[in-house]
């Protein structure tokens, strides 16, 4: 086998890194952060807001600790929690970055889904989920918030609703989307930032429980 062309594992990055020539700088402002924010600034927009999303969460879970890995983002679940608990993470909202008739309906994608092996470059035979608990994130201000009222960054504008897998496995088999509405009638539980991880631990351990009985 080539080593060359195993799986590359990304590095974790500090903004600092300059664009180059043979090691010579091309110029001072020519940064990785700079790219970051030229390209990752428009967090309201679906892709990087599902991104940021996930960083959330990850934060929530893992706490300074996420600041020494770096996202993957090809593996069969999002996030790992400290215990061991595969996490998917989903994101939504009522108010997009462009120009809008209406509020959109939050929807959030439960298909189950090929599993790709980045190791082996392989897929699975058959779909599955392999998360052991989904987080889903929806960015909650409605039409009525002013543009200088939306924020992100303020995790309170964020609603999270986390609900395990195997509830999805029962009740949602085949199911392919899922709205706020069937979270609720499936009993997702809503919780603010700062109970995620402590829900997460308290649904896993009863799913383990009623497994077990």
């Amino acid at each position: 086998m080539n080593d060359s062309l195993g799986r590359i594992h990304p590095q974790r990055r500090t903004g600092n890194e300059r664009l180059h020539s043979r090691g010579y700088s091309v110029h001072d402002k020519a940064t990785l952060l700079n790219f970051w924010e030229w390209y990752g600034s428009d967090i309201l927009n679906n892709t990087e807001r599902g991104i940021f999303a996930e960083y959330i969460v990850a934060f929530a879970i893992n706490g300074v600790t996420v600041m020494s890995d770096a996202r993957e983002g090809w593996d069969s679940y999002d996030l790992i929690s400290p215990d061991g608990v595969k996490i998917e993470v989903k994101s939504s909202g009522y108010k997009q970055s462009w120009k809008q008739e209406k509020e959109s309906i939050p929807t959030f994608d439960i298909a189950r889904k090929l599993v790709w092996d980045a190791e082996t470059d392989t897929f699975s035979d058959d779909q599955v989920r392999s998360a052991d608990v989904y987080v889903f994130c929806l960015y909650n201000p409605r039409a009525a918030y002013a543009p200088n009222m939306l924020d992100p960054l303020d995790v309170s504008q964020w609603d999270f609703f986390v609900l395990p897998t195997y509830v999805l496995e029962k009740n949602a088999p085949e199911q392919k989307s899922i709205g706020i509405s069937g979270l609720n009638r499936l009993g997702a539980r809503k919780v603010p930032f700062d109970q995620i991880r402590s829900t997460i631990c308290e649904m896993i351990s009863l799913s383990d429980r009623t497994t077990v009985t």
